[in-house]
């Protein structure tokens, strides 16, 4: 194995992080971001009971991502270093999962990953880490991703520090710009649609305005501004790939449930290719019945908007 070297931190102005990652000879940072008034969500716990648990530690959060050519059968051994390091500069481990045990593709999606191309999580194939200690100011925390593509294994470092929090001078607040239409003048400039912009941020999002009644998978008749814009986005650029997921509310069996799901998923995929021009490579279906909640099932509101399909940006 090739030797553990410091990787420096990439040059962005005020970032600051606490712990001193060591990585393989050759890893190169691929993105590094801070909000000095931010917030962490610290997994403490695996996947359950419909969510992943954590600890919200504010102040200056940094996130960092690097990527190690030639590594990507080695995704336990650079967690377990990570891990050790941590250890040594004082950190307690609060947790350590891989892919299967942290909960798979719900762990994954219920922690603070950066989207593409910056990260990229193997679904099978991932570990997990937790850490924290007392600092001068406070609890400080850490959470580490580490998977891989095909080529390479990918690293993700998450911290929150504890800053004093300064007042704010507070100013009037200027009035919202108006979104252009999606098939009017500007609608190429995705940048500024919401769908894109939570995809770009979350690598997820959920497609409001669908509409599936309980115990059905027939979508509504078109056309849907979130289709519209979701489709637009990916003929943008072909090597874009999505995930569609499927969700139901909680009434009827688990096996029933999951089978209603793909099919609904599976629908909003046949609009993509069929009315919207999507290359059909480009999109997938999956469902997952009434595992991932957004809210409780015990109100018809409450069903209604568990009953959903989500777009995942994959790797």
């Amino acid at each position: 194995m090739k030797r553990f070297a410091a990787i420096c931190l990439m040059l962005v102005p005020h970032m600051a992080a606490a712990f001193d990652v060591s990585l393989p000879d050759g890893a190169e940072p691929l993105a590094a971001y801070t909000v000095d008034d931010g917030q962490y969500h610290l997994p403490t716990g695996v996947f359950s009971q419909a969510a992943v648990p954590f600890e919200t530690i504010a102040g200056r959060v940094v996130q960092r991502t690097w990527r190690v050519a030639g590594f990507s059968d080695r995704v336990t051994a650079i967690a377990r270093s990570l891990e050790e390091q941590l250890v040594v500069e004082g950190y307690e481990i609060v947790l350590s999962c891989e892919a299967d045990v942290c909960g798979g593709f719900d762990f994954r999606f219920g922690v603070d990953v950066l989207p593409p191309p910056d990260m990229y999580v193997d679904l099978a194939d991932f570990r997990f880490v937790a850490a924290q200690r007392e600092g001068v100011d406070g609890l400080e925390a850490v959470g580490v991703m580490v998977s891989r593509t095909a080529l390479a294994a990918m690293v993700q470092v998450s911290e929150a520090i504890p800053a004093e929090q300064e007042a704010l001078d507070l100013v009037p607040a200027p009035e919202p710009r108006a979104l252009p239409p999606l098939d009017g003048e500007g609608a190429g400039d995705l940048a500024l649609t919401p769908l894109v912009q939570t995809l770009q941020a979350r690598g997820k999002a959920v497609l409001s305005g669908l509409t599936f009644q309980t115990g059905a998978s027939g979508l509504g008749e078109g056309p849907v501004a979130m289709l519209e814009a979701l489709a637009a986005w990916l003929r943008g650029d072909t090597e874009r790939r999505v995930m569609l997921v499927g969700h139901t509310d909680s009434e009827g069996d688990l096996e029933r449930n999951i089978a209603l799901s793909q099919e609904r998923a599976q629908a909003v995929v046949s609009a993509l290719v069929q009315e919207y021009g999507v290359a059909p490579e480009q999109v997938s279906a999956r469902g997952i019945g009434f595992l991932a909640p957004r809210t409780s099932n015990a109100t018809e509101d409450g069903r209604k908007a568990n009953r959903r399909v989500e777009v995942v940006v994959l790797p």
